[in-house]
């Protein structure tokens, strides 16, 4: 449930919800529905931080340093 948190900084590049409350979330949607730019640019950082942490050379690394044991 929470693995979004380590990609999402709230109010960076997505929003985080503290508890299961629809009319918070539905607030949050008509927020950003309302402010392209805003919306823009939350995703836009959102995509820069999965390339750096998350590029396919990051996880062949990893993986490879898994299977070799270093």
């Amino acid at each position: 449930m929470f693995a979004m948190r380590e990609i999402i900084v709230d109010g960076y590049n997505g929003f985080l919800l503290q508890e299961r409350r629809p009319e918070v979330l539905a607030e949050l949607l008509v927020s950003l529905l309302s402010n392209p730019t805003l919306l823009r640019d939350m995703g836009q950082r959102g995509q820069q931080l999965v390339r750096e942490r998350y590029g396919w050379d990051k996880v062949a690394r990893k993986m490879l340093a898994h299977i070799t044991g270093h």
